[in-house]
């Protein structure tokens, strides 16, 4: 791992702690908070198609799809914050044809034939998918978040990015375990 960017996501994290402590709340957050921080975080590592923002104020949508699992600590996290001067902005959804368009979905719990077809309609759109299930990665996702030794880390299927025109920064590349579609199973 980047040390630089090791040394961004410590600070990132120590910010959200201090300022958590100043309030009178627990001072370490908790792993959904953490990855909240991280959907906020990937926004600044990847770069979508022009086509995707049809003008400068136009925001960047962080979608929930199936269990969300943040409940108000994503709203939180992203709350005044601004990337490239675009706000954010948070949708929750049913359905993913239901889904008009996001730059950032996170899958929440589901069965591997729900995952397997919401990864499906979404193969080739320029949406950052992320999920923290088991083979998510290698079923098509191109983000998944992982615990080992009680952090949270992530996983990345950089092909899966790459076919739907999504460019993911080296800084978050050299920080990701690096997974690829399952061969009987790749999309695209």
């Amino acid at each position: 791992m980047n040390p630089r960017s090791l040394n961004f996501l410590f600070i990132a994290m120590l910010f959200t702690v201090n300022s958590r402590a100043q309030m009178g709340f627990t001072i370490y957050p908790s792993e959904n908070q953490v990855k909240a921080k991280y959907l906020y975080n990937f926004a600044r590592f990847v770069e979508w198609p022009d086509t995707v923002f049809p003008d400068a104020k136009t925001p960047i949508t962080i979608g929930v799809i199936g269990e969300d699992p943040f409940g108000i600590d994503l709203n939180k996290t992203v709350e005044g914050k601004r990337i490239d001067g675009r706000e954010f902005r948070i949708e929750r959804f049913d359905c993913v044809e239901n889904i008009p368009y996001c730059h950032i979905l996170f899958i929440g719990a589901c069965n591997r034939d729900e995952r397997c077809h919401l990864l499906d309609q979404l193969n080739g759109v320029p949406t950052l998918t992320i999920g923290d299930m088991d083979r998510f990665a290698s079923d098509g996702g191109m983000i998944n978040f992982i615990v080992v030794d009680q952090n949270v880390r992530f996983e990345i299927n950089h092909e899966a990015a790459r076919r739907s025109g999504l460019i993911l920064s080296p800084r978050i590349l050299k920080m990701a375990k690096i997974v690829q579609s399952d061969k009987m199973e790749l999309r695209g």
